[in-house]
């Protein structure tokens, strides 16, 4: 089907592998068979390695914006924990 939203980056955009590109397009056209406008879209996470800390793309939207999705990249997560 191929992207049906535009994409922004709130990120500097990584440099990609041609692997993680082709990752990060898959992950984008699920999500664009998967809901009816951007703003549907609470958030996704996009891991590039086999790593869930490292290489991160979030995938999210902005209230009201029904055509463009998110992207912020993270090299690494850092977890916070709320007791």
């Amino acid at each position: 089907m191929g992207r049906k939203y535009e994409v922004e980056w709130l990120t500097e955009q990584p440099h990609l592998t041609e692997d993680e590109y082709v990752t990060l397009e898959k992950e984008i056209d699920y999500i664009s068979e998967s809901i009816e406008k951007a703003s549907d879209l609470i958030f996704h996470t996009v891991n590039l390695t086999d790593d869930p800390d490292v290489r991160v793309i979030i995938i999210d939207s902005k209230d009201g914006v029904d055509n463009t999705l998110y992207l912020t990249y993270y090299d690494k997560i850092e977890h916070v924990w709320v007791a």
